[in-house]
């Protein structure tokens, strides 16, 4: 620093010394901003859900705009000032609470909940919000206005060098300084002209988009990019809210349900308990009737026994009778036979036919009735 104290015009030396070492950077700084438009311009005009929100807005709009006019009055709006975004929250419909911003977002979870991801296809957004061409022409004006000084300086030095009021040690560290000078501002010449060619390309860039969205080519493009972040803010604060609202009253029909559920479970199970009641009645009835059928059976069974009993006892008694009549018989049939033998022995008996006769009969007839008492 004590050396460059000696030399002629030290300050401007410095800022020249300045500008070299920061250059490179605020080349690079510069071109990133205007990276940032460039990006967020290409990836609105490609995002699907983009486009399906602004046309959500504009079939809206044009719906209520015509919604009371006849066929031949009916005209169709193409596109939308996105400045207009914001007084969708104010537009207020027939109740005077529902919103047009609270109408659409209802539109959009029921036919097109897609559109609530919109973020995921504008990642440059964000940052292009913060720039605008107005700062990056003047952070290039003031890079052009140190490369000037740089040149001027260039020129003070060829200058005092040709003019020869110089000492002869002077001139060597003057003729370096030149040196450098020249082979600084021309490759600065060149980076700063580079850099000039990619801020009008990024002006360009942008101006095509404003074309794309029918917008105002004299809107800038923070004003423009705001627009747009700040419509995004509101719809999907919006979009929470909405949906905070229906999982409420998606829990407290679930409740409701689950209260009917119980109510009915209850009530059940009450029908259930006096049904058990009265299967355990039916059960105990049935027991009875089965048991008084069984003691009919049983009953039935001892009067089926006993008359089997009386027709054993009766067929026993029969028997006997048949045995004592044919025990009678038998003895009936010696008598005979030993009558016979008797009148074969002693001859014919002295005794008249009839009273042989007497005896024989009496002793069939008692033979018959013995039968007779059998049957």
């Amino acid at each position: 620093m004590f050396e460059m104290c000696k030399l002629r015009r030290p300050l401007a030396k410095l800022d020249c010394l300045v500008l070299k070492m920061v250059l490179e950077l605020k080349v690079k700084e510069i071109k990133n901003r205007v990276g940032y438009i460039e990006k967020a311009c290409e990836e609105l005009k490609k995002s699907e859900k983009f486009k399906l929100l602004i046309e959500s807005v504009l079939m809206i709009g044009n719906l209520l705009n015509n919604q009371n006019e006849d066929a031949k009055r009916v005209v169709m709006v193409q596109a939308i000032s996105f400045d207009s975004l914001s007084s969708l929250s104010n537009t207020k419909g027939y109740d005077k609470k529902t919103s047009l911003l609270s109408y659409l977002e209802s539109v959009l979870n029921e036919e097109l909940p897609v559109v609530f991801d919109v973020y995921s296809d504008l990642p440059d957004l964000e940052a292009a919000t913060h720039e605008s061409f107005d700062g990056i022409r003047q952070d290039e004006d003031d890079l052009g206005k140190q490369l000037k000084s740089v040149t001027d300086e260039l020129k003070q030095t060829e200058a005092l060098l040709k003019s020869g009021n110089v000492k002869e040690e002077e001139r060597k560290d003057l003729e370096e300084s030149k040196s450098n000078l020249e082979e600084f501002a021309s490759k600065a010449q060149t980076t700063v002209a580079k850099l000039h060619d990619d801020v009008e390309a990024g002006k360009e860039a942008y101006k095509q988009t404003l074309v794309y969205f029918c917008q105002d080519l004299t809107l800038s493009s923070d004003d423009f990019f705001n627009y747009i972040t700040d419509f995004f803010g509101t719809l999907l604060g919006m979009h929470r809210k909405m949906e905070e609202m229906r999982e409420r009253m998606s829990n407290k029909k679930k409740k409701e349900e689950e209260m009917k559920s119980m109510k009915k479970a209850a009530e059940a199970s009450k029908k259930s308990v006096v049904k058990e009641g009265e299967t355990e009645k039916d059960g105990e009835k049935e027991k009875e009737e089965e048991e008084d059928k069984k003691d009919g059976e049983r009953e039935k069974e001892g009067e089926t026994a006993r008359v089997e009993n009386k027709e054993e006892m009766k067929v026993k008694e029969d028997g006997e009778k048949d045995k004592e009549a044919s025990k009678d018989e038998e003895k009936a049939k010696e008598e005979k036979e030993k009558v016979n033998k008797d009148e074969e022995k002693e001859g014919m008996d002295e005794e008249p036919n009839g009273m042989k006769e007497s005896v024989l009969s009496e002793l069939w007839n008692r033979v018959k009735e013995k039968e007779n008492e059998n049957e």
